[in-house]
């Protein structure tokens, strides 16, 4: 695995300072893996203040926690200095922290194994949890007593569920039990953060490790508005997203085919619960409550459906239908057909506008609209019409016809 020079570059100067650095947490999880890191965390025994003297350009992300980002070449990189974590408040982070100089107390505090692991470019990989074993056995276990480590954090349980899903990974057993007892801790946290990570999970390449949801309640408190119907579809929901490829598995798809079952105005209501942007809640309503609709295998019946609910929309709704069992084989070769020509689809695709109708007709108002919508579809039947003096003929004999 190729390292950055710029991520070695800061170890090797709070080295050159006297300091220890190494990469943690998922990077390292990463490497081990064969997987090509997002990003490169680094943590030191200096202070913040310490690293701040070490390098020109920092910014305190996370000061109060002991972050500092280290921007080298317009890239950025978190250096947090070792840390022992005071008492957990509310259920997600520690009200104060003390700065320690001891690797091992810093992974200790961590949430699992496998991201409890150290690495250093010279020394390797530094693992007192077994870290590397649990990698190797594909298994998610928290660090030490994984029901203390919910408590200090209850989001932890989604990610654990998050990670068996988006690596492939089994949650140990006695890992899974803290969880299922501590579910109800789950309730402190905020919507946005369990929306992520249940995003996250149900996006992810292991989708089937999801199953772990059907096993405890904690989709009951994080969800409380909408548990019973939960309960009543996570079976069915689940089998969905495993027929749907992880290409489409986007949270439009993921939440249409969730609520699919559900009334539109609740839809609606719940989206608003989740903290669904507003943009991706119409599309989630719209998509949700038209999978069952009849989508004739017709070019002109696919472009009218395009033109109807946009081309994005189209592809969604395909997605959802292959995730609920319909074969969708030729209604996706026409549509690719159709892209792939450059096949007009929209109004606004149309070779004259209402100004050259106003100017050439003089009309104005309703018929305006009335006139391009004739032409809109005469287009959608037949594209090689679609040059301005075809259209000003055929909208000559709409206006007499209107």
């Amino acid at each position: 695995m190729t390292i950055p020079k710029t991520a070695i570059y800061i170890i090797s100067k709070l080295e050159d300072a006297s300091y220890e650095a190494y990469f943690v947490g998922g990077c390292v999880r990463d490497m081990l893996m064969g997987i090509t890191p997002g990003d490169f965390d680094i943590t030191t025994n200096a202070t913040p203040e310490q690293i701040k003297s070490v390098f020109k350009r920092t910014v305190d992300t996370g000061i109060k926690h002991g972050t500092v980002t280290v921007i080298l070449n317009s890239e950025n990189y978190e250096v947090t200095t070792y840390r022992l974590d005071g008492e957990y408040l509310n259920f997600r982070h520690p009200e104060q922290v003390t700065y320690t100089s001891e690797l091992r107390e810093d992974l200790k505090r961590r949430d699992f194994t496998v991201n409890a692991i150290a690495y250093h470019p010279e020394n390797g990989f530094i693992d007192f949890f077994g870290g590397r074993d649990d990698i190797e056995a594909k298994v998610i276990r928290g660090v030490g007593d994984a029901s203390e480590r919910f408590t200090e954090d209850a989001l932890r349980m989604l990610r654990a569920i998050r990670f068996a899903c988006q690596l492939g990974f089994d949650i140990e057993s006695c890992t899974f039990t803290a969880l299922q007892e501590k579910s109800e801790l789950i309730a402190h946290i905020s919507m946005e953060r369990i929306r992520d990570e249940l995003i996250k999970a149900f996006t992810s390449e292991h989708v089937e490790k999801a199953e772990y949801f059907t096993e405890c309640t904690i989709l009951a408190y994080a969800l409380p508005f909408i548990a019973d119907y939960v309960e009543a579809n996570l079976n069915s929901f689940l089998k969905r997203l495993i027929n749907l490829p992880k290409p489409m598995r986007s949270i439009t798809n993921v939440l249409s085919l969730l609520l699919k079952d559900m009334d539109g105005a609740d839809v609606a209501k719940n989206l608003r619960l989740i903290k669904i942007d507003n943009a991706t809640a119409r599309d989630i309503i719209l998509i949700s409550q038209n999978i069952a609709w009849e989508i004739k295998a017709l070019t002109y019946h696919v472009k009218k459906i395009m033109a109807c609910i946009g081309v994005e929309n189209y592809f969604s709704l395909l997605a959802c239908k292959l995730a609920c069992g319909e074969d969708i084989s030729l209604l996706k070769e026409i549509s690719d057909e159709v892209i792939s020509r450059g096949e007009p689809i929209f109004i606004k695709d149309l070779k004259i506008n209402g100004n050259v109708i106003k100017e050439h007709f003089g009309v104005q108002g309703v018929k305006v609209g009335e006139i391009l919508h004739a032409l809109h579809d005469e287009v959608l039947k037949k594209p090689d019409i679609n040059n301005e003096d075809e259209l000003l003929k055929i909208a000559e004999r709409v206006l007499k016809s209107v």
